[in-house]
């Protein structure tokens, strides 16, 4: 058995890892511009769901990604009747961040939510076509 010796890493680089390699599995990022209707279709079929975010630690990965790639803007799960997630799970507001004066229905038929490249959020029609997030269901970690 061969031990190993770390000079200068720090307990908290060491989860920052840990926890980075949990959201690698967690979410799958959709280069394909689908309406939100057919992206949810597509994960639910492929995937899980379409991505539900749950902390800050999520909305910045997922924005990383969006601004790492050069993309503006994704399709997540989040829709209005009332705001829920795809899987119908309620909002943690506190893990939401919507753009400057959003969400505002501008057209009267905003009812589904795109995460910008700042980890911000805004209402769109649902009929736009956007590239997604969709949730894996595959060796997720548990994270101690």
């Amino acid at each position: 058995m061969a031990l190993h010796i770390f000079k200068n890493v720090s307990l908290s680089n060491l989860l920052l890892t840990d926890n980075q390699d949990t959201l690698q599995d967690k979410f799958k990022y959709i280069e394909t511009s689908m309406t939100w209707t057919n992206a949810q279709l597509y994960c639910r079929t492929d995937y899980l769901d379409l991505a539900v975010i749950t902390n800050d630690t999520e909305n910045t990965f997922l924005a990383k990604i969006l601004s790492d790639k050069g993309h503006n803007d994704s399709w997540i799960g989040l829709y209005k009747i009332p705001w829920l997630w795809s899987d119908k799970r309620s909002v943690s507001w506190s893990s939401v961040k919507w753009e400057f004066g959003q969400p505002d229905n501008v057209k009267g038929n905003e009812n589904c939510a795109r995460a910008n490249n700042e980890g911000l959020m805004a209402d769109d029609t649902c009929s736009t076509r956007l590239l997604f997030y969709c949730r894996e269901n595959r060796k997720i970690k548990p994270f101690y």
